[in-house]
């Protein structure tokens, strides 16, 4: 929701975390039902299904983005232009390096 960084192990242990103990308060079998878990951040609530198991780059082009060894390069982009649909859509995509946010 509000496009922030985290380490992939760091927030793979948060929403394993956020959900159990969702699931320890509220459910007597354990890991039963999908409970959501919170950006730690802005709290937007993500679905178990969407906890990350893969790095991508901001534009999703690249798994594993190497590091930049370019001083322009934002860190953790790919270095291509971005082309995600602008939203609310309007038939244009972003021609900006890739970048964190919408």
């Amino acid at each position: 929701g509000c496009f922030c960084i985290f380490h992939m192990p760091c927030i793979q242990k948060w929403a394993k975390d956020s959900q159990f103990l969702v699931s320890s308060l509220t459910d007597d079998d354990f890991g039963k039902r999908d409970y959501p878990w919170p950006c730690p951040k802005c709290r937007f609530e993500y679905k178990r299904s969407d906890t990350p198991s893969r790095y991508y780059c901001y534009c999703g082009k690249v798994e594993d983005p190497p590091d930049p060894w370019l001083a322009w390069l934002v860190p953790h982009s790919c270095g291509q232009v971005c082309e995600r649909e602008f939203k609310p859509p309007c038939g244009h995509k972003c021609l900006l390096l890739c970048h964190p946010g919408p």
